[in-house]
């Protein structure tokens, strides 16, 4: 979108794999925010996976280069270390946590 020349307010990024290996994307209007678990078996720790972990490559947790992280408790619903996108679902305590983002950029309807 960034490069066809629309305007991005913001960006969420939610358990990136491999987030020490790139930035947040130039041109970007406003801020990039990052969600991770360092117990997340896919994008933080693979040791959990067995022989699975060695298929998605060597992600460690990290901070993507120009975002902010926020860290998120882990947990294992979904059996990935909680990496799956459902699992970020609940956005009550970053709502109470980080009241001035939710006012600035996420008082929309999809983050009731």
């Amino acid at each position: 979108m960034i490069a066809a020349g629309i305007p991005v307010e913001y960006l969420l990024l939610f358990a990136p794999h491999k987030p020490t290996q790139f930035s947040a994307p130039c041109g970007l209007d406003g801020d990039a925010f990052q969600f991770s678990r360092t117990g997340d078996f896919v994008s933080s720790d693979q040791s959990k996976l067995g022989m699975k972990g060695i298929m998605v490559g060597k992600s460690v947790y990290g901070t993507i280069e120009s975002a902010t992280l926020f860290n998120y408790k882990n947990g294992n619903s979904d059996g990935k270390g909680n990496h799956g996108i459902e699992t970020y679902t609940d956005l009550s305590e970053f709502k109470k946590d980080h009241p001035d983002i939710i006012s600035k950029y996420l008082a929309i309807n999809e983050f009731k």
